[in-house]
Formats: C-alpha cells, sequence, structure tokens
C-alpha cells in the first residue's frame, strides 16, 4: 500500500519538472530566435535550479531511509530513484520532443508575450507578493503563530498502528469480523517469553506460577493466564513438584495441542496473560503504559538467575510500531531540514540563500500538525513521512524562484522590480507546477484504502500551503533578507571571527 502510493507522487513531480523547462522554452521561443539557441538558453538557465531543486526534495526522502519502519523506508527509496528518472526525462525527452515541434513549425508563431491566462496569473502573483512585502509584519506574524499552534496541535495526533484501519471498511470479512467480535467478545493476549538453560527446573516453573498469580491479583487488567508452569501444577494436583525428573514426566504426558503453545523444547516457554479487550479498550496509550508497568513487575519481583523474561506479541509490536512513527517522524522531519541546509550551504556558500527555502516549510510543517489535529486525522506509515515530503518537493517551488529572482536582480539590480518581474514570468508555471503535483497527489484520494487516502488529502493540503507559503512568507523572507544583506555578511562575518577566537583559546 505505501510503495504504491510513490507512483502519483513522482507524475506529479515529473510533470513539475517538464513544465519547468517548458515555460522558459516558450519565453526564448517568444523572442523570435532560432530554435536551437532558445534550447540552449532554457537549458543553461534552468537545469542547474531544477537539479538543485531535485536534489533538494532526494534529501528529503534519504531521510526516510533513517525510519525503522521497512515500509516507510521503501517509499523513499522507491522515490528518489523516480526523482532522478523524471529529471532525465525532463531534460531529455521533454526539451527535445518541444525543439521538434518548434523546428517543424506546429507551434502557432507568438508575437513576444506569455499567452493571456499565463498573463492574468502571473499578474495576481505579483498582486500577492506586493501585498504581502508592504504587510509583511502582519504575514510573518500571522505565520509564526499559526505554525506554533499547530506543532503544538501536532503533540495531540494520535498514532494508528492498527492494520484493520487501513483497509476498506466495508470488506466483507472486516464486517464479520467485527461482528462476531461484538456478539463475542475478544481475547487479547500479553506474552512473556522466558528463557532459560532448562524451563524444566523446579525454581524457575514455582517463579512463573507466582508471578503471574501475582499479576491477576495486582492488575486489574490482567484477567488469566496460561503457562508451561500452571499446567504442570494441575497435573500434580495444585504444586509444582521439586523434582526435576517428575516434572519432565508430567510435561511428557501433557497432550501435545495444549504443551506446543506454551514451551519450545526445553529452554524457551511462553506465559500468555489473558486480558479479553482490555487492549482494544485502553488504546495505544494505555496499552504501552499496562507494557511498561509488567516491565517493571518483572523488575521487582525478578527471575532465578541466568533466567531471561522478555514482551513480546501483537501489542508489544504496536507500541514499538507508535515509538518508530512517532519519534522516528521527528528525527526525520529534523534529519532532512538539516541535510536540506547543509547541501544548499555547500551549493550557493551564501547562508540566505541556504536558510530562505528552508524557512517557509517549517512554517507549513507546523500549519499541517494543526490540520492533521482539526481534521481528527491520525499518523500511519504514510502521513508519518509527511514531514520530510514537505521539506522536499516543498522546497522545490521555493528554490525554482530564489533563482529566477536572482537571475532577474543580476539583470535589473534592484530588488523589489526583481522580485515582481519574477512573479508575473514564472508565477503561472509554479502554479501550473504545484496543481500537476497536487493532481498526482490527489489520485491518492480515490483509493479506497483509508492509509491511502488520508495520506492524498493531507499531501493535497501540504502542497497547497507550499505554494502559498511561497508567495507570500516566502517573497517576504526572501525581499527583507536580500535589502539586509550587508547585516547579514556581517553578523556572519563577527559569528565566524568568534569562533575562531573560542577554538583558538581551546
Amino acid at each position: 500500500m505505501v510503495s504504491m502510493s510513490a507512483f502519483p507522487v513522482l507524475i506529479g513531480i515529473g510533470i513539475d519538472y517538464a513544465i519547468q523547462f517548458h515555460n522558459r522554452i516558450d519565453e526564448e521561443f517568444a523572442k523570435g530566435g532560432s530554435p536551437v539557441q532558445a534550447v540552449i538558453e532554457t537549458v543553461s538557465h534552468v537545469s542547474i535550479p531544477v537539479m538543485i531543486a531535485l536534489i533538494i526534495t532526494g534529501m528529503g526522502f534519504v531521510s526516510l531511509l533513517t525510519s525503522s519502519v521497512p515500509m516507510t523506508r521503501d517509499f523513499g527509496l522507491l522515490c528518489l530513484i523516480g526523482l532522478f528518472l523524471c529529471y532525465l526525462s525532463a531534460l531529455f525527452v521533454g526539451v527535445t520532443l518541444l525543439y521538434i515541434v518548434e523546428k517543424r513549425g506546429r507551434r502557432a508563431k507568438m508575437a513576444g508575450a506569455p499567452a493571456a491566462k499565463d498573463t492574468l496569473i502571473g499578474e495576481i502573483i505579483g498582486s500577492v507578493a506586493d501585498f504581502s512585502i508592504k504587510r509583511w509584519h502582519v504575514v510573518l506574524v500571522a505565520a509564526l503563530f499559526l505554525s506554533l499552534a499547530g506543532i503544538y496541535a501536532d503533540t495531540l495526533v494520535e498514532v494508528d498502528t492498527d492494520f484493520k484501519n487501513y483497509v476498506p471498511q466495508d470488506l466483507p470479512p472486516l464486517v464479520d469480523f467485527r461482528h462476531m467480535s461484538d456478539i463475542f467478545g475478544g481475547i487479547d493476549t500479553l506474552d512473556l517469553v522466558v528463557q532459560a538453560d532448562d524451563i524444566t527446573d523446579p525454581d524457575t516453573l514455582i517463579w512463573m506460577e507466582e508471578f503471574c498469580a501475582y499479576l491477576q491479583r495486582s492488575r486489574d487488567a490482567i484477567r488469566g493466564y496460561d503457562s508451561i508452569a500452571r499446567l504442570v501444577a494441575q497435573a500434580a494436583g495444585g504444586e509444582i513438584p521439586q523434582d526435576r525428573t517428575r516434572i519432565r514426566e508430567l510435561i511428557d504426558a501433557i497432550p501435545a495441542s495444549s504443551k506446543e503453545k506454551l514451551l519450545d523444547g526445553h529452554d524457551t516457554a511462553i506465559i500468555k496473560l489473558n486480558v479479553g479487550q482490555t487492549l482494544t479498550n485502553l488504546g495505544a496509550e494505555g496499552t504501552d503504559r499496562l507494557i511498561k508497568e509488567i516491565d517493571k513487575d518483572v523488575a521487582w519481583n525478578p527471575p532465578p538467575p541466568d533466567v531471561s523474561v522478555r514482551e513480546t506479541g501483537n501489542a508489544v509490536v504496536m507500541t514499538t510500531v507508535i515509538g518508530a512513527l512517532t519519534q522516528g517522524r521527528t528525527e526525520m522531519t529534523l534529519l532532512g531540514l538539516f541535510l536540506i541546509f547543509a547541501v544548499l550551504l555547500v551549493i550557493y556558500r551564501d547562508l540566505i540563500k541556504a536558510l530562505l527555502p528552508v524557512l517557509p516549510m517549517l512554517v507549513v510543517i507546523g500549519w499541517m500538525g494543526g490540520v492533521m489535529y482539526i481534521g481528527d486525522l491520525k499518523y500511519t506509515p504514510l502521513t508519518a513521512t509527511l514531514g520530510a515530503l514537505i521539506l522536499g518537493v516543498g522546497s522545490e517551488y521555493a528554490i525554482i524562484m530564489m533563482e529566477r529572482f536572482y537571475e532577474e536582480l543580476g539583470r535589473i539590480g534592484e530588488p523589489m522590480e526583481a522580485l515582481m518581474v519574477t512573479s508575473r514570468r514564472i508565477g503561472s508555471a509554479l502554479i501550473a507546477s504545484g496543481l500537476t503535483t497536487v493532481s498526482g497527489f490527489a489520485a491518492l484520494i480515490s483509493s479506497p484504502f483509508l492509509i491511502t487516502n488520508n495520506f492524498g488529502t493531507v499531501t493535497v493540503l501540504a502542497i497547497v500551503f507550499a505554494l502559498l507559503t511561497t508567495f507570500t512568507v516566502f517573497v517576504v523572507l526572501m525581499y527583507r533578507m536580500e535589502i539586509r544583506r550587508s547585516a547579514v555578511d556581517n553578523a556572519k562575518y563577527e559569528l565566524i571571527k568568534a569562533l575562531k577566537l573560542i577554538a583558538g583559546g581551546g
């Protein structure tokens, strides 16, 4: 289910790359020059920015490879391979086809300006950017406030690891299963694996029986238990014999159907703690607390020397996955943030250019935490990748706009005018790119599998928010930081100087 979700994602991103080349080559064709020169200008001005965007998107997916959840790692790896192929396709196949069409005269010759629709969208984007810069205090404060509120709300979002919630809820076997559970109830178990050189040792069996009896008395959630120690005690008339030979005789006499599920050879045994439907009623957090309390009981009432006890079973696996998704998604996001910033710093050797694409995406990550909470959505192995995905995919729009801004700034020399020209010329292309990416993710919404459906929903919103911040928060930060570049450079110089002094003094 998770790997299948990568293909609509790559369709959106692949078309996104193609649109960037298409938009620029249209501009060059409209100038009236030769098609060869138009291709050269397009490749020289677009291939590097899109490659940088590819690398940054890849860094977001690289962070997914650190996940302890295998399906998350597979998703990241598949997206990494697909990104590279999408770029090659847009650069070589897309540009070549556009060149052939233009050379053969199948395109309508343009007088010089882009299509009216593109002009209208560009003017709207320019107006939004102009308004944001004039009201920059309000824009930044509102974005920061909503982001901080969303980050807090994100800590309240639950994690769903029940695979039954991932599949279509009207699936006949699932409906029958839940119907039978409602009528007859269910029996959940927590399993304890006991390992020793010889499980048939009387001290080990006596400890198992006494410990289980203690758990049943002290823990309301424990309604009963099954163990090889209990079967031996029942076979012996109520008490476990002190003679090891006698114990083995009793074990050999126990029916295989009862014995095999509780004993593996003479060195491993399973204790099954019957908790009824407690795990279902407690939920993930309550189950995790119960597991930790039992671990404390084992530490307080330890087994004999050279005997190990550890918990296992579906409930323990569930809580482990929850931990991997909750803590792991934060780690993946932070790692993605660091990788993207580090790569941008290496590429540009400019602190402002390295920071600019990252900061708006942090805002989007905060907003999405609020959306998850308000929409009563839960984290799954797919939605847990959201932070890294936003950093990777969302940063692309900021990088492409930043590259064009600095190209125009070098030609014009005035930041505000360069920003307006940038917004008008590539605003429509960025909107088209964003909409194609949204369409790719939106295909996931039609999936009957809720895990895929929810992932499509939240990712569509994330891309929309990424576009919104690109034309508002990002342009404000880019403009304000550029007009204060000297102050930023001086601060960077003083920081480096201070670090050198500290290092020299140490």
